[in-house]
């Protein structure tokens, strides 16, 4: 039996007479073309288990174009094409969902499965943030276990600075999370801490995705239809209500309700091929309304003819000293209101506010917030006493001494996200980018950063900067033997996953207290990569490497 018995046997008597009777029509064919329609057919009259379905893409996994290309495969391409993606949407509106069943899709369909980004607590991207196709703020407005991570990718890739009000959903959204986890096994009370995320879709999906490995659950089903209809989900209400009532076919108590609910809140279009009566009766065909966009406005642009000629001719209730002070003192966040509210704070403090500058263009130009620069231009050209807020990525593609041509036309950096491949600069030169303490992820692949004296810096002298630092790859830095009793007295922040130097030079230190370091401050799960020169002592490497492996095995991993 495909159907595992525990399931089966909990079943209603009715259920299992059908499941009888698809697991004898699937026992009489080897044909997947015919198990693939069996399944098919039985999902259009009753509510499918996910076990069907993962046989029913088996088999359409052995129908495969590659397989059947020869001149007479036109009606296998096709069929292939239409069940593939009729299935998945079918298998989605089941409950069921499985990110592997997308490798049975090609070019055409490949759209329709990636996006069915579904907000569970477990994240849907956790294993690869690359695969997050959409890069708006949605993935750090519900809880999950990847809310963090998910915060610095959007916080790199934005195009703008992250608004105070997604900062503090997303807070919020961090100290719901474990709450929710820990009522797991209590299903009212979970269900009541999904309500609280203030996200029907977040509340929808893990609740439809805990009942598909739970068919049987009939107290979260009702706790389902309780709470969509306290929220007028009145379309989600009626089809939970007819899915619920395909599974449990003798539940007539449950179907009467159905029955009245549909006549209060109905028609709906059902996909059903056995409608009951009362849903024929109140059954509609779904209408797409056509949404005008309205006409923009072209720019008047001679609004700004006489904004020189009128800003020092304004009267403000606050003193002139008070103003310069603000100005003075104004985070970017003030500074951006500032300059919204009124010409003049522009005209007096002329700092244009940049969230991230980086290289993906062959012209240097604005999106958003943020610069795409091109090396082959000079900085005066594009930036002028620039505020720089988000992040800073230089590529390998850039002179090497690019950054060092792009500071003097900066007026403060408070990038938390800072990457120079191949860049060549001095230590007063990093400290100017880093000094705000700002910088969680700091990357110097393939470069050199010297001291006054042409010197390699010492590690403990550029971690005085990086209180909050997540995520470090240095390359050329020296160490000595202050180095890791230095580093363990220090108070960080934030708790770093990813602790990387290429090309260490200098003398041994202490290999204890920089393990007292590394337990200290690593995350849930820290990756040490340290790589020493030739010329370094082979003993003192090798007793590290010893030390090291006190951290724990499961969580670390390491190569020195």
């Amino acid at each position: 039996m495909i159907l595992s018995k525990e399931l089966y046997d909990h079943s209603c008597p009715s259920y299992k007479k059908v499941i009888d009777e698809l697991e004898q029509k699937l026992a009489a064919t080897q044909n997947e073309k015919e198990i693939v329609g069996i399944v098919m057919k039985f999902s259009r009259s009753f509510l499918t288990p996910k076990s069907y379905w993962d046989y029913c893409f088996k088999n359409i996994g052995r129908v495969t174009p590659y397989h059947l290309c020869n001149d007479n495969c036109e009606v296998d391409c096709t069929f292939w094409e239409k069940v593939c993606y009729g299935a998945i949407e079918r298998a989605y509106f089941h409950l069921h969902y499985d990110d592997k069943w997308d490798g049975l899709c090609f070019e055409g369909q490949m759209e329709l499965y990636e996006n069915k980004y579904l907000k569970l607590t477990d994240f849907q991207y956790a294993d690869g943030l690359e695969g997050w196709y959409d890069h708006s703020d949605q993935c750090i407005s519900y809880p999950h276990n990847f809310l963090k991570q998910c915060l610095r990718y959007f916080e790199m890739k934005t195009d703008h600075l992250p608004t105070k009000k997604v900062i503090k959903r997303y807070e919020k959204m961090l100290e719901l999370y474990p709450t929710i986890k820990a009522a797991y096994g209590n299903v009212e009370e979970w269900c009541k801490l999904l309500i609280e995320a203030d996200d029907i879709d977040f509340f929808k999906d893990n609740v439809e995705n805990r009942l598909s490995g739970d068919y049987l659950n009939v107290r979260l089903w009702k706790l389902y239809l309780g709470h969509l209809k306290e929220r007028c989900q009145y379309k989600s209400l009626l089809q939970v209500y007819s899915k619920y009532c395909r599974l449990f076919l003798d539940d007539l108590q449950m179907k009467e309700s159905y029955k009245e609910d549909l006549a209060k809140y109905g028609p709906i279009k059902l996909p059903w091929n056995n409608l009951f009566d009362f849903e024929a009766a109140n059954r509609m065909e779904e209408k797409i309304s056509d949404v005008e966009m309205e006409e923009l406005l072209p720019l008047d642009r001679n609004l700004c003819a006489m904004f020189y000629d009128t800003y020092q001719s304004q009267d403000f209730a606050l003193p002139g000293p008070v103003i310069h002070y603000i100005l003075k003192n104004a985070s970017h966040r003030v500074l951006r209101k500032l300059f919204v509210s009124c010409k003049y704070f522009f005209a007096r403090k002329s700092t244009p506010i940049c969230y991230g500058v980086t290289k993906y263009g062959t012209t240097s130009s604005f999106e958003n917030e943020n610069l795409i620069l091109d090396g082959s231009e000079t900085p005066s050209l594009f930036l002028k006493n620039t505020f720089i807020t988000g992040f800073i990525d230089v590529d390998s593609h850039m002179p090497r001494n690019f950054i060092s041509s792009l500071i003097p036309r900066i007026s403060c950096c408070e990038a938390k996200f800072i990457k120079l491949n191949c860049q060549i600069l001095s230590f007063d030169e990093l400290k100017f980018l880093i000094q705000s303490g700002c910088v969680v992820d700091l990357y110097t692949a393939a470069g050199r950063i010297m001291d006054e004296k042409n010197n390699y810096v010492n590690l403990e002298e550029i971690m005085k900067f990086l209180p909050n630092i997540e995520c470090l790859r240095l390359c050329g830095i020296k160490v000595n033997a202050n180095t890791a009793h230095a580093l363990s007295k220090m108070k960080f922040n934030g708790k770093i996953s990813y602790f990387s130097i290429v090309w260490i030079y200098g003398e041994p230190f202490d290999p204890n207290e920089f393990l007292k370091y590394c337990i200290a401050n690593k995350g849930p799960k820290l990756w040490v990569n340290l790589r020493f020169k030739d010329m370094f002592n082979i003993d003192f490497v090798r007793k590290l490497d010893s030390i090291m492996a006190n951290l724990d095995k499961d969580n670390v991993v390491r190569f020195i």
